[in-house]
Parts: C-alpha cells; structure tokens; sequence
C-alpha cells in the first residue's frame, strides 16, 4: 500500500491534502481550526451549536434526514464534529461519488438555514447533549482530573458550554462568529482513498469551496497552569479505586521535539510493561494498567493507572513509585526492548495504512499541530527503528522531576497515598507549586 499524499492550495489560501490510495471508497474532512479554546467564556459551546446548525438543513436539503438521504443514495455517509481544536464536517462514500460528499459539505457550509424552529428544537437537543454528558461516567472522571489539576478553569464539557450559554444564543449571532472564525485562512480539506485523477479532483474543489472568504482567523488561547494535588472522589457502592499517577508532559508539540517525543512514547512503553509485569504478574493486585494522556490546550498530562481493592491501594502505590523509580534511575531499557516495542506496532501501522478513514484522520491531525506538515509515515516508521536506548534513558532523565499529582476514584480509603509514593519512590514532594506550560522543554 503507497503513501504519497500531496498537499495544495485553492486560490483563496485554503489547504489541500489529497492522499491517494488502493481503495473502492474514499473519506473526507473539512477541517476549520478553530474550536472550544477560542471562544469567551460567554461563547462557551457557540461553536458546538454552530456545528449542529450547519448540518440541520439547507436551503437545497431542507432537514438534516434529507442531507442524510441523498448521502446514502449514493453510497455514503456523513457526520460533524467539535472539538476545544476544530469543527469539522467529515464523511465516508464510494469513490465514484466523491463530489456527492464535496458538494454537500460545500452546501452546508454556504447555505444553511438558521431558522428560527430549527434553532429552538437544536436548542434542545444540545442541551440533551449536555445533559448526557454530565451523566456520562467517563467525563465525569476526566472532568475530575481537569479541575483539580488546572484549577478547574479548563472544563472537559467546555465544548458544550453551559445551559445558561445554549439558552442565550441566536441565530445572527452563530451567522456572525461563523463568519468570523471559519474562513479558507484555517480552513484544510483532506480527501484519502481512490483518486484517479488528483488533477480534476483538485479542480473539483476549487469550485466548490473557492467562495470561502480568505479574512485572517485570530485565536484567543490562554496558558493553561498545573497544580499538583492529591484528590480523591468518593463513589457510593465501588469495590475498586482507580488510582492514577500523572505528571506534565516532558516536551511540547511541535517539529523540533518530535525525536524527543517519541522517546517518551518508548519510555511509557516500557513503565507501562513493568507496572503489569509487577502489578499483575508479580503480585496480583491488579487484573491490567493504562497509559493516561490528558491534554487541555497546549498542555499536556500523562502517567498511568490501575484499579485495586482500596485495602490493596498503600501497596499498590509503594509498588508504583518503586517500579518508576527503577524504570528512571537504573537506565534498564535496552536495544532489545526497542526492538521488540517497534515490531509489536507493526500490526497497528499497516491497519492505519489500509485504511482511508485513519490516514484521513492523521493527515489533518498532524497538519494542524505541525504547523501545515505533511504527516511523513515513513520517515517516523525509519525515526523510529533508530532510536536507541541511549536516545530515551537520556530524554526521560526529567519524566518525573516535577511534582506527580494523584487522583483517585471509586471506593474510600485510608492510605496516605503521596507520602507513600515519595517514601518509595525516594524523592522530597516539590511542594504545591504552580508550573506553566512554558516551563517544559
């Protein structure tokens, strides 16, 4: 299977990546970068709306189930998401029927009606979104991290906004931000699958989206700061606790730390097998161990978890702090293991190369966070085979130099859970200190 894919731009300034591939279908992405983190606290879940306004119907397809039709008559489907980066309509089709998914998503961008019916029943089936949301056990636990390690000011359900917010907004005024926020200037088209002929297909979407105003989109990012802190939420009827260890993460996204980047994957491997290989295999105390990765902004958190019984959980984090500390200052990775962790992804990366869906994801991911970059699969494939063991014990040397926050979850315990860590784990806590993004490397 080939990856070439090629990047363009239409005459107003928007980005193109066409990746052609062996394949009967094709997937594709419009893609604004402009999301959740941009808004005022006033906006809060204005772009959400938008999205859900944007696929409510047109002045051609009167109701969303009319747009949904005439995709699937042609052998597709299609759908839109938020998120705190991005809105983005994205679909799947036949390959013969490519321009049915451009020309609708062209459609919907240029001639959605906000009627006012419309607005007041989306109105309420956002706010059910919300509602679910809050509902739903596994934000609530990610909510949980976010408040107490960001001082709460960085809300998991930020991109839905609040019941005050979804009330208050109007039809002119999702009309004026989309005007604003979503141009050609931040605007990327992906297409991956069976392309027969680059050349028309580009031409294609000339015409379809060459109407896309080039005005500059601002941002309105704020610095996210984390706060160190042990916290736990108590749940009523658990027989578990979920622990997680976490710690900023060592590099920041972009080009330059790309290298160092994936050596800390290497690294988090390899905890992440001898926390099983001790935790599970060893000692029982736990049927598996996760990676956590949480990411808020241009911050990013990252550690790992188990679940035990909570009378287990004193051991368990004694267990944790010595396998860390052995995995940091004993240097134990080796070529051998790099070898073995690089074949084990063999798997993963010929199912990502097969299918349009997954390199239509990858390709606008990473052109977002590297700054218009072509994702390179065979230059990561070749970086990675020539990492050495050198390479990550000298790039992780700092994994845990700041101070680890602990949140748990589930059933109450009586562990005094971070001065057993930093008993065993053999360093003096740092204190309660607030540390900026920007002091990472």
């Amino acid at each position: 299977m080939k990856y070439e894919p090629t990047l363009h731009k239409l005459s107003n300034g928007a980005a193109v990546i066409l990746d052609p591939m062996d394949a009967a279908t094709t997937y594709v992405i419009v893609n604004f970068k402009t999301g959740s983190r941009d808004e005022s606290p006033s906006e809060h879940g204005l772009t959400h709306f938008c999205e859900h306004m944007l696929c409510a119907g047109t002045r051609r397809f009167k109701t969303s189930m009319d747009i949904n039709d005439y995709v699937e008559d042609n052998g597709g489907i299609r759908g839109a998401c938020t998120s705190d980066k991005y809105i983005r309509l994205y679909g799947n089709i036949v390959a013969e029927n490519t321009e049915v998914l451009l020309d609708v998503f062209s459609d919907q961008l240029q001639n959605s009606v906000l009627d006012k019916d419309v607005l007041e029943r989306e109105r309420m089936v956002v706010a059910d979104e919300l509602r679910r949301a809050l509902d739903d056990q596994s934000s609530n636990d990610s909510e949980f991290v976010f408040k107490n390690i960001m001082h709460g000011d960085y809300s998991s359900y930020r991109t839905l906004g609040t019941f005050e917010n979804i009330a208050s907004f109007t039809g002119e005024q999702m009309k004026l931000f989309m005007a604003r926020r979503m141009t050609a200037a931040n605007c990327l088209i992906c297409v991956s699958g069976k392309i027969d002929n680059p050349e028309k297909l580009l031409s294609l979407i000339e015409r379809k989206f060459s109407w896309l105003p080039s005005t500059k989109v601002s941002y309105n990012m704020s610095v996210p700061v984390y706060t160190p802190t042990t916290k736990h939420l108590t749940k009523s009827g658990k027989k578990n606790t979920h622990l997680a260890v976490l710690v900023p993460q060592l590099y920041k996204l972009n080009s330059e730390n790309r290298f160092n980047r994936m050596c800390v994957t290497r690294f988090n491997n390899y905890l992440n097998k001898e926390l099983f290989r001790v935790l599970r295999m060893e000692n029982g105390l736990a049927y598996g161990v996760n990676l956590e990765y949480f990411i808020v902004d241009d911050l990013g958190i990252n550690g790992f978890s188990a679940q035990t019984a909570p009378e287990n959980i004193g051991r368990m984090v004694a267990l944790m702090a010595k396998t860390a500390r052995e995995a940091c200052f004993t240097n134990p990775i080796t070529d051998d293991f790099l070898t073995r962790d690089n074949n084990s992804c063999r798997l993963g990366d010929a199912m990502w190369l097969e299918s349009p869906m997954r390199r239509c994801i990858r390709l606008v991911a990473n052109y977002m966070d590297y700054n218009g970059e072509l994702y390179d699969f065979y230059g990561t494939l070749k970086t990675a085979a020539q990492i050495k063991a050198k390479d990550v014990i000298a790039r992780t040397q700092g994994y845990f130099n700041q101070p680890v926050s602990i949140i748990s979850r589930g059933a109450k315990f009586d562990a005094d859970v971070m001065k057993i860590w930093y008993k065993n784990f053999g360093a003096m806590p740092c204190g309660i200190l607030k540390i900026k993004e920007n002091s990472c490397r």
